[in-house]
């Protein structure tokens, strides 16, 4: 890998990504696509180096996109609009940017003849009930189609909720905290994955080493309930009676995420490594019996309801060694 571009590189997967490859003296060039310039300066500044660079463009805008995409052997597509209950009243832009800007992600690579691409998706995109989910879906499903090209390799990453992302209810359960007012839980019993963020970046280094096309690669990750993950924040800032606010399920929310469909069960390989890879459909074409066969078998969907369930302690250890926890003062 001698070029990587990231879409929507300015989030919390660009910042970590650009920490390990310059952890790991990459040498080539790493840029940075986004269509905020405030992240972009905020980036610029810590990290000086020369061997990141900044394109400013938006994924819904395809000549920016193939102009930056250049020369890049890699493209790593984290941009999205992520924000659920935003994404129930304007789906319109979510698809704007989370299907097309998906498209022209695939088309741009088509038309550098870059090497590789691998798409973030969700465990939203499963069984989707919000507009962000069908989104994903939709786009990993872009993504699984581009078996026939001739010069790059497409696959997804698919995970559940990264720790330490801008999008976590950590902080903002901390902040709450720190000013007093009560954690809003939308469901004691909700439950949802818990991936740290290095997890994440280690899936996607492995689907750009080594997928194949259409392949899509999950982590089975632990869960945890609302409840038992408020109990670890109480218990680490030594607040424990810290009162809650149950407020009911906002729009677009389910009570447990799917990572892995029953039927993509029939085509999944676990890795030694600890990740999962699901196969695409048209990997069994050429031995429709032996797919066939593999339906047989009764299995049912990897769920955060029937995940490894973590309790306080090993909640709070994970948040430790995932830095989100790292300089939180009350």
């Amino acid at each position: 890998m001698k070029s990587v571009l990231i879409t929507g590189g300015t989030g919390s997967f660009g910042n970590a990504m650009v920490h390990k490859l310059l952890g790991d003296d990459f040498q080539g060039r790493i840029v940075i696509f986004s269509r905020d310039e405030k992240k972009q300066q905020d980036m610029r500044l810590r990290w000086p180096d020369k061997r990141v660079e900044f394109f400013i463009g938006d994924v819904r805008d395809l000549d920016a996109l193939s102009t930056a995409s250049r020369g890049m052997d890699v493209l790593i597509h984290a941009a999205a609009l992520k924000h659920v209950p935003t994404g129930e009243v304007h789906p319109g832009e979510v698809v704007a940017t989370n299907i097309t800007g998906c498209f022209n992600v695939v088309k741009a690579a088509e038309h550098n003849r870059c090497a590789k691409v691998v798409c973030l998706s969700s465990d939203k995109s499963v069984y989707p009930v919000n507009a962000y989910g069908m989104t994903k879906a939709i786009a990993e499903k872009i993504v699984v189609a581009q078996k026939n090209n001739e010069y790059t390799v497409f696959s997804n990453v698919r995970y559940g909720n990264v720790l330490g992302s801008r999008g976590s209810v950590i902080p903002l359960w901390i902040r709450a905290m720190a000013e007093g007012k009560p954690f809003t839980v939308t469901d004691r019993a909700m439950t949802r994955f818990l991936l740290p963020l290095r997890e994440a970046i280690d899936l996607v280094l492995h689907a750009i080493a080594d997928g194949k096309p259409g392949e899509t690669f999950v982590r089975k990750s632990p869960a945890c309930r609302l409840d038992t993950l408020a109990a670890a924040l109480k218990q680490h800032f030594g607040k424990p009676n810290h009162p809650e606010k149950e407020i009911q399920v906002r729009p677009g929310e389910k009570m447990h995420e799917t990572l892995i469909t029953s039927e993509e069960m029939a085509r999944v390989s676990d890795l030694p490594n600890g990740m999962t890879v699901i196969r695409p459909y048209y990997a069994y074409t050429l031995n429709p019996e032996q797919y066939e066969a593999s339906l047989d078998f009764h299995r049912e969907d990897f769920t955060s309801g029937n995940a490894k369930q973590l309790n306080v302690a090993e909640v709070l250890e994970l948040l430790k060694k995932s830095n989100c926890l790292e300089g939180e003062t009350l």
